[in-house]
């Protein structure tokens, strides 16, 4: 009899075991495969973070032109001014301490090429809003009895003069300039020096920031 019930309580015990074997292996299954799915989530996610392109104009201001209905963008530490000049031309002006952008927008202007603009030595398409392609270029142009270095916005037509889409009749262009001393200085600018310029890519981003 006794050893009857002896066999029975380590029956009892075997099972009551074997259950304990089983949710601890449950358990450690359940915590590998919580750890192992946690990380394949984030080893999934963080690329999708890092491919996201920067936006290289946080921190940046905007200017406006009441004449042609544009709007720009300009590092915070570079100056703004707009003047009206006695053409009845509005001039801004974006100085930075290397590179200036100028925009003079005129009124019912005949001539839209730009006659100065000797050879273009680069080029880039871009888009701006409610205007369509327009090309980036690095010019050699005319400066009064020499020659000098300019940035400058054509449309792939090669108007210079962009027309405004909300205010009939005026036109604006868009120019890059390095901040020299001198006109001879500017003269004596070679292309080479002028891409060399610490603030040359700044001025190429202002002038693609244009919105009308």
């Amino acid at each position: 009899m006794s050893h009857k019930d002896s066999s029975k309580g380590f029956s009892i015990i075997e099972a009551v075991i074997l259950i304990v074997i089983v949710v601890i292996i449950g358990l450690g299954g359940w915590w590998i495969w919580k750890h192992s799915h946690a990380k394949n989530t984030t080893t999934h996610t963080q690329p999708l973070s890092t491919n996201r392109p920067d936006n290289p104009y946080v921190g940046w201001k905007s200017a406006a032109s009441a004449m042609a209905g544009f709007s720009i963008k300009y590092p915070a530490d570079w100056t703004y001014s707009s003047v009206m000049g006695k053409d009845n031309a509005e001039h801004i002006t974006l100085t930075g301490n290397h590179m200036q952008v100028i925009m003079s927008s005129y009124k019912d202007l005949l001539d839209t090429q730009c006659d100065d603009c000797i050879q273009t030595l680069d080029s880039a398409r871009f888009t701006v809003p409610n205007v369509g392609a327009v090309d980036l270029k690095q010019v050699t142009h005319k400066l009064d009895n020499g020659l000098g270095q300019a940035l400058v916005l054509e449309l792939p037509n090669s108007t210079y003069y962009l027309p405004s889409k909300s205010h009939t009749g005026v036109s604006t262009t868009f120019r890059g300039f390095s901040v020299l001393d001198s006109e001879q200085a500017y003269q004596n600018e070679t292309a080479a020096q002028f891409v060399a310029n610490p603030e040359y890519k700044i001025a190429q981003t202002i002038l693609k920031s244009i919105t009308y």
